[in-house]
């Protein structure tokens, strides 16, 4: 977890005699830096998420601070320190209304605050901050690949408050190529910023493990509602218009850090179901099927079934270049259906009668018994499973 702007305000308000006058409601942003600017002119070297802390020495004119404000919001700055008293002496009360409508933080500071001091403290903490996280990405990785060496992530858990007996979420998001590149790496930055700026409204306690396309968020202690309240705001309010985002997959709510590989394989599987069905959000618990398929560790055992009943069918398409596997999906998918068949392959029922003849006498089946049914159904599955290259 990033530092957030709302855990820095309070824990130092006191000290450096901070006052926030605007912009609460986006005080839950992450702050990715600290950076003190006194030239409006620079503001397009902002990478977005910094908080900033100005004197108003630059300042040529009345409209110096709205015109700051303006380029720090459309720069996405996560909030404005004013060090107040010698340059800039009042805040005005558009001022003020301007931040409250865009969610945009507005801080006063005494003239008497020290810069060099709030400066040191605020870039120090950010700093440990980033290496707690990455202490607990790491720990939560030992945790789901790992888990018989416990040394390696429960000590560090349980210092930094995690509940290791309570309940554990993990969401599996796939990623486009171009925003994990090196080339890419600010814009994968602050797309993770921007997740966490969501998970944080929620007050989770959460952790961002990152391996190259996969994206994994490990939530702890949230309730059976929240989640999916969090993922249809996360979706609606950032991901939706992502073009980096791809599917999301996640794992039912377990009891115990031990659950963690589990819930892990889990939303990996539910991931796929999203990639297969063009879905941007699945959960396990609604896979069905999937969940017996995933749970055979010997593929194997998958292949000798496919090839058991859909096999012949498989063979004689190759051969024959014909599309009797597609139109027996059809067929079962559509309670046995010829009209339903015909109607989406544009094809007359007669066509498809044949056909479905064919296939019985490839097959030796009537396809009348309902078991016959399931099991090429089952190898239907199996088949598309097979697809997504799932180990």
């Amino acid at each position: 977890m990033s530092i957030i702007l709302k855990s820095l305000y309070y824990e130092t308000k006191n000290k450096y005699k901070l006052k926030l006058i605007a912009g609460e409601s986006g005080i839950d942003n992450v702050v990715s830096w600290f950076h003190f600017m006194e030239d409006e002119s620079t503001i397009n070297f902002i990478r977005g998420n910094e908080l900033i802390v100005t004197t108003g020495l630059g300042s040529k004119n009345n409209n110096w601070l709205d015109n700051l404000i303006k380029g720090l919001i459309k720069n996405h700055v996560c909030g404005l320190i004013i060090n107040i008293g010698q340059y800039i002496k009042t805040i005005p009360d558009h001022t003020i209304s301007y931040c409250n409508e865009n969610n945009f933080p507005l801080f006063i500071m005494p003239w008497e605050i020290h810069l060099v001091d709030i400066m040191q403290d605020y870039c120090d903490k950010i700093i440990n901050a980033k290496q707690t996280a990455s202490n607990i990405s790491s720990a939560f990785f030992n945790a789901i690949y790992y888990p018989d060496n416990i040394n390696l992530f429960k000590p560090p858990l349980k210092q930094e408050g995690y509940d290791l007996n309570g309940l554990f979420t993990i969401i599996s998001l796939e990623l486009e190529s171009l925003i994990y590149s090196k080339t890419s790496e600010i814009s994968l930055k602050y797309f993770i910023i921007n997740i966490e700026k969501i998970l944080n409204s929620f007050s989770f306690k959460y952790s961002i493990l990152l391996n190259d396309q996969d994206l994994t968020i490990i939530i702890n202690n949230s309730s059976a509602t929240d989640i999916p309240q969090c993922l249809n705001v996360l979706f609606n309010e950032y991901l939706k218009n992502q073009k980096s985002f791809n599917n999301m997959g996640v794992s039912l709510s377990s009891k115990g850090i031990d659950t963690l590989p589990k819930s892990f394989k889990e939303a990996k599987c539910a991931r796929y179901i999203a990639i297969k069905d063009n879905k941007c959000i699945v959960y396990y618990n609604d896979i069905g099927l999937y969940k017996l398929l995933f749970n055979i560790n010997n593929k194997e055992i998958l292949v000798d079934l496919y090839n058991e009943y859909l096999g012949k069918l498989e063979e004689y398409d190759l051969i024959h270049k014909t599309d009797y596997l597609n139109i027996l999906k059809l067929y079962i998918n559509n309670n046995s259906s010829i009209q339903a068949v015909s109607e989406k392959t544009f094809t007359h029922r007669n066509t498809i009668n044949y056909r479905i003849k064919k296939i019985k006498e490839i097959l030796n089946t009537d396809l009348n018994n309902p078991k016959d049914k399931f099991n090429y159904m089952l190898a239907f599955y199996i088949e598309e499973m097979l697809d997504l290259n799932v180990t």
